[in-house]
């Protein structure tokens, strides 16, 4: 986090991280934690319901240089106190991202396009990650897409799992 740090991702990060607010005590860091500590991370959202940084500045009455000092250190030390104090994670967000099977030789042809613009993702919280090769069902997908005499955009096999 050098002289050109995104504040509204250091903002987001912030936030997504607040359950390790418990463990910050320095006094110049709760007048932040306190408001930061009301907001969420939507999954699959910009977030702009989040403050800015300058919007943050005003309300705690600092200026603009202080105030994003405050934000990179709380960051910086949240990071470092991972090893005293590792991050729990409860819920994994999963994307499902459902879309026909296509052969790799028809992949170029006009009428995929079509095919992809019937494809959904849908976030979704699961007990387990699937692994590739599991079979997954989401059968109220087909009344969102629309499809629903179409099964293949309900239900499928994982063939590849990626983290974001």
């Amino acid at each position: 986090m050098g002289a050109h740090a995104s504040y509204p991702l250091i903002i987001e990060n912030l936030v997504s991280l607040k359950s390790q607010f418990q463990f910050i005590t320095d006094e110049k860091f709760q007048s932040v934690i306190k408001e930061l500590s009301d907001f969420e991370i939507y999954p699959n959202s910009d977030n702009e319901h989040l403050p800015d940084h300058t919007q943050l500045a005003k309300k705690l009455s600092l200026n603009q240089a202080k105030m994003n000092k405050i934000l990179k250190d709380l960051l910086i030390k949240i990071i470092d106190d991972l090893y005293d104090h590792p991050l729990m994670v409860k819920d994994k967000v999963h994307l499902l991202h459902i879309t026909p099977y296509i052969e790799p030789e028809d992949r170029k042809k006009d009428w995929i396009q079509s095919e992809w613009a019937k494809s959904i993702s849908i976030p979704v919280v699961l007990p387990v990650t699937p692994r590739i090769g599991d079979y997954v069902e989401i059968p109220f997908s087909k009344m969102i897409s629309g499809f629903s005499t179409d099964e293949k955009y309900y239900s499928g096999y994982v063939c590849k799992s990626r983290k974001h």
